[in-house]
């Protein structure tokens, strides 16, 4: 009897657990569409920079990323890691897209990281989120040469809630230069 009961429990919570890993409710990235459809990102920016210019070949990348609210309205953003919620895009001196490393591999699954916090952070107006993420971890920049960078945060079409289909708000372009 109480391990029929014992039983039953076990199972009631791995139900539960499994019904709390509801897919639908994560948020689906969408492409930007054109510039006909209404910009309801207006006033948030994504401003990209690098520490340092000139890198030497082999020492880190070190990328500043900051979100900035410049609207009138409290957004709502999903924030996890930056490694996770900052979508880099690395292109070479000829502006062909830049190999992955062994780990960037992993980086360009993160969608599927399901055990990660997630946590949903108020950006008022005027306030901004600073975010530091290392380039050269994900993307292969061991050859001297030029690097263009830019990045895309998604927040929400609705941008007071994090839950509504997720729309990319996309940063400046920088130049990186790797060196000997």
């Amino acid at each position: 009897m109480i391990r029929t009961i014992y039983q039953i429990c076990i199972f009631f919570l791995l139900a539960t657990d499994v019904a709390c890993v509801d897919r639908s409710q994560q948020p689906q990235v969408a492409e930007a569409k054109s510039s006909a459809a209404p910009n309801h990102n207006s006033g948030v920016q994504l401003l990209l920079s690098p520490t340092d210019d000139r890198v030497a070949s082999g020492e880190p990348v070190v990328l500043h990323a900051i979100l900035a609210n410049g609207g009138d309205k409290t957004i709502k953003i999903f924030e996890t890691t930056p490694e996770r919620d900052i979508w880099l895009t690395v292109e070479d001196d000829s502006h062909a897209p830049v190999p992955l490393t062994r780990l960037g591999l992993r980086y360009e699954t993160r969608k599927n990281w399901i055990n990660i916090r997630r946590e949903v952070i108020p950006v008022d107006p005027g306030a901004k989120r600073e975010y530091k993420i290392f380039a050269n971890r994900f993307y292969d920049m061991t050859l001297a040469g030029k690097y263009f960078i830019t990045a895309k945060f998604s927040i929400g079409s609705d941008p007071s809630n994090p839950l509504t289909e997720q729309v990319p708000v996309k940063s400046n372009e920088i130049t990186v230069e790797i060196v000997p």
